[in-house]
């Protein structure tokens, strides 16, 4: 008696830890990526999903960030650098007045010359902040994701993306642990 006891309370938790995973999917590096949310696009037309031998960096911002608004002249002088090899995703995160968010945009315009802009509509509405904020356990911003052959290859502070960072993702040698190491080379 025993026995079947306890062997129903063990097929209970792995039913129960099944099922968890089901509802909870997490995003971190390495973890493949084919889809991007749904988003409005407020410069260029966009994507949908991730091209299989593309680059992707998307830089995560909103309107009422001073960290964000101060990585934009970096972020920006990046894309110039590495257009044609990098696609660029300025994603606006967290807000949900399009009106204030377009006027951002037209004001900064030489900021967002060289990527694409997308707009989430709102926090935890937003198919972005469900899909793509919360799994990666993102609670500030800003915030890059780094993303090569449909996977994630870093996601970092885009204060300290360099160069190098970007020269390695495009010839395929970034790892989260070659990312990690010029970091604390820069520091040094």
């Amino acid at each position: 008696m025993k026995k079947i006891l306890l062997t129903g309370v063990v097929i209970i938790a792995l039913a129960q830890i099944l099922s968890a995973q089901k509802l909870y999917s997490f995003l971190d590096n390495g973890e493949p990526v084919n889809k991007y949310p749904a988003v409005t696009w407020l410069k260029e037309s966009g994507i949908t999903k991730f091209e299989q031998d593309k680059i992707y960096v998307i830089e995560l911002w909103a309107t009422w960030c001073k960290p964000c608004i101060k990585s934009m002249p970096h972020m920006s002088e990046l894309a110039t650098k590495f257009k044609g090899k990098i696609t660029f995703i300025s994603q606006g995160v967290w807000e949900s007045d399009t009106a204030k968010v377009r006027q951002f945009i037209t004001d900064h315009a030489a900021f967002f010359t060289n990527s694409m802009v997308a707009f989430d509509g709102g926090k935890d509405k937003a198919d972005f902040d469900r899909n793509w904020l919360k799994p990666s356990g993102t609670i500030g911003i800003p915030r890059t994701f780094l993303i090569r052959n449909n996977k994630i290859a870093w996601i970092t502070d885009p204060f300290v993306l360099t160069d190098e960072h970007l020269q390695m993702l495009v010839e395929g040698k970034l790892t989260a642990e070659t990312a990690k190491a010029i970091v604390q080379k820069n520091k040094q």
